[in-house]
C-alpha cells in the first residue's frame, strides 16, 4: 500500500474545502511557515520568517467557526511547537484537528458542516 505524503493530504484537503468555499459556505487558507536565511543591505546576516512557527497546515472558516488543521502522516506526531498551537488555538475557541487520512478529515468535516447548517 502506496504511503500518502502530507503534501497530498493537505491539497486534497483544501480542493475539498474549495468546493464549500465557491459556495460561500467555507474559507480557506494554506498555512505555509518558511523560515530562510537573508543577508541585509549592510551585510549583516538575518532571516525572513514567512507564517508562524506551529501553526496548522489549513485555516479554514466555516459558519462562523475556525477550524485549524494539522495534517500528518501515519506515525508521525505533532512537533511541541504545534502542540502548543493547538492548546492556544482551542483556549481561543476555536476548532483544531489532527487528521490522518482524507476519510478522518472528510468525516470531520461533513459532520461539522452538516450539524452547522442544522443550527441556524
Amino acid at each position: 500500500m502506496k504511503k500518502v505524503k502530507e503534501g497530498d493530504l493537505v491539497k486534497g484537503i483544501r480542493n475539498y474545502v474549495q468546493f464549500y468555499e465557491n459556495k460561500g459556505l467555507a474559507y480557506i487558507i494554506r498555512n505555509n511557515t518558511i523560515r530562510q536565511s537573508v543577508i541585509r543591505k549592510d551585510g549583516s546576516k538575518g532571516f525572513l520568517q514567512n507564517g508562524k512557527a506551529g501553526s496548522p497546515d489549513l485555516i479554514v472558516c466555516a459558519k462562523g467557526r475556525f477550524v485549524g488543521i494539522e495534517c500528518k502522516r501515519k506515525g508521525n506526531k505533532q512537533s511541541d511547537l504545534q502542540k502548543a498551537a493547538q492548546a492556544a488555538i482551542e483556549k481561543a475557541g476555536g476548532m483544531y484537528w489532527l487528521v490522518y487520512s482524507f476519510d478522518e478529515f472528510k468525516s470531520l468535516f461533513d459532520g461539522f458542516v452538516n450539524e452547522s447548517i442544522l443550527l441556524l
